[in-house]
């Protein structure tokens, strides 16, 4: 699946998207959306490891959690053997935020 990074797409947003209209305002919109995915991440790692620490170690980050490190959570539930609703959340989770980045280079593409 072709992905971009999200430092890549704000930084195409920024140079090529320099418009008022609404394409622009969808586009510099996708990447506060894509902002709040990790956001919401952070926070919800962040739930899951005050309510539920026998469910695997949370991964060392400071501020904001990575999507290569909501990976590294999955699979240590997953390695856990954890079958529970939150493992299948997590999971589900990483799926759309791996949908996401693939948005954001479908949207590049559309827009050259």
């Amino acid at each position: 699946m072709d992905s971009i990074s999200g430092g890549n797409f704000r930084d195409y947003v920024s140079t090529h998207i320099t418009e008022t209209d609404r394409w622009a305002l969808s586009m510099r919109t996708f990447g506060s959306f894509h902002n709040f995915m990790h956001e919401l991440m952070t926070q919800l790692v962040r739930h899951g490891e005050s309510a539920h620490p026998e469910r695997g170690e949370v991964p060392d980050f400071t501020n904001r959690i990575s999507g290569g490190q909501w990976g590294d959570y999955r699979q240590a539930l997953e390695d856990a053997g954890d079958g529970s609703p939150w493992y299948e959340f997590v999971r589900i989770t990483e799926i759309m935020h791996d949908r996401i980045h693939h948005m954001m280079y479908k949207l590049m593409a559309y827009a050259d």
